[in-house]
């Protein structure tokens, strides 16, 4: 199990296995690898790629007991800071020192599945500027502390394989295209947790497939739907997340598709969807026997509008009026309300917090119930509501 690292001042020429002796492009590194290998990419400068990554001439199989990490290198010596925190705080690059990915608006993709390995762990990269997508990532990858935006074209920003991990990432501000959701999940068992998705041209997250999981994210100001399932989705667990809107745009908060069903809807803060046809949830069509409970809304022309064959949990539609958001900034800037929050306060009401004040206060939000982060294992259901 090797080292290797790429330097914008280093050469191709180098050994590449010191700090002191880099290679210079991304490519060359990745050529070098093998399984087990870790591949540090300097952080101080963009590395400018001429065209996606190759896989062709590496050597990395996909093996689970050695995966290949590629992740940033921080050539001032500074130790990266702690980022196992809120949701909230990944938007500030500073924390951590991070390597930049650039397609220079040059060439249509950064990383497609096209010969990638399974288990590939991504660690503190950002990519940027494409003509279409970012990045599709392959089976089994896991993806921790990344930062993807301006992305090109009417397409996806990051598609994710099947037992594929999201955790502590930054997606946002694509505008270059019409309809291009942050996060795509085709394929099952895809996890994304303790994210920010903002300031998309479609949808923040989208999915098709079944048995996907999104939890303890903060979706913002997308011009979609923050979460969607579509097609014939099934068992998507979307869970203490915060979704936030636009004010005055005709969009949703949770949108569910005519054939999609047997979702988990639960501990989410929604508010902010006010357009004309805005929605907090919104199911279209029936019959989706799903789970929906403990979600709390606010400033939404509808709070929710459910099907008569889903289960409701401590349920109100209800949205909590006022001028003063009372989730923005709340408890630390994590968009949350916590179960030892104070309950006396105007703006929290019990009666709020639950569909009947004898309920017991409960974690809502992007910062209720922190999940850990951790690779997947390739083994883990994603959802255990249903078999």
């Amino acid at each position: 199990m090797a080292d290797y690292y790429v330097s914008t001042s280093g050469n191709d020429s180098n050994a590449g296995t010191t700090p002191g002796a880099p290679f210079a492009t991304v490519q060359k590194g990745i050529d070098s690898t093998a399984d087990g290998d870790t591949l540090h990419i300097g952080n101080d400068g963009t590395h400018i790629l001429s065209s996606a990554i190759s896989w062709a001439t590496s050597t990395v199989s996909g093996s689970a007991d050695a995966p290949l990490t590629i992740t940033s290198w921080d050539e001032n010596s500074t130790p990266p800071g702690n980022f196992q925190t809120r949701a909230s705080s990944v938007t500030d690059e500073n924390d951590f020192p991070i390597a930049v990915l650039s397609g220079n608006d040059s060439i249509a993709n950064i990383l497609t599945t096209t010969g990638q390995p399974l288990y590939v762990q991504w660690n503190r990269i950002k990519f940027t500027s494409t003509t279409a997508y970012l990045c599709a990532f392959q089976q089994r990858s896991y993806i921790q502390q990344c930062e993807f935006t301006d992305w090109g074209g009417s397409t996806n920003g990051i598609s994710l394989g099947t037992y594929s991990s999201m955790d502590e990432c930054y997606v946002h501000n694509n505008f270059q295209g019409t309809d291009s959701a942050g996060v795509f999940a085709n394929t099952a068992h895809s996890i994304i947790r303790n994210s920010v998705i903002e300031k998309c041209s479609g949808d923040g997250y989208e999915t098709s497939s079944n048995n996907t999981r999104i939890e303890n994210c903060i979706i913002r100001e997308c011009l979609g739907s923050c979460i969607h399932a579509t097609g014939s989705s099934k068992k998507l667990h979307i869970s203490n997340n915060t979704l936030i809107g636009a004010t005055g745009l005709n969009h949703i908060g949770v949108e569910i598709d005519t054939g999609s069903q047997n979702h988990i809807i639960l501990n989410n803060i929604i508010a902010k969807f006010n357009g004309s046809s805005g929605y907090g949830i919104r199911y279209v069509g029936s019959g989706k026997s799903s789970i929906v409970g403990y979600n709390r809304f606010w400033d939404n022309r509808s709070g929710a509008n459910i099907d008569n064959k889903t289960t409701l949990l401590d349920f109100t539609s209800t949205d909590l009026t006022g001028a003063t958001d009372p989730f923005n900034g709340y408890s630390s800037g994590d968009y949350s309300v916590h179960a030892d929050d104070d309950a006396s306060g105007a703006a929290y009401p019990q009666t709020y917090l639950g569909a009947s004040g004898a309920q017991p206060r409960r974690n809502i939000g992007a910062g209720g119930y922190l999940a850990p982060a951790s690779p997947p294992s390739g083994n883990e259901k994603t959802t255990t509501f249903y078999t």
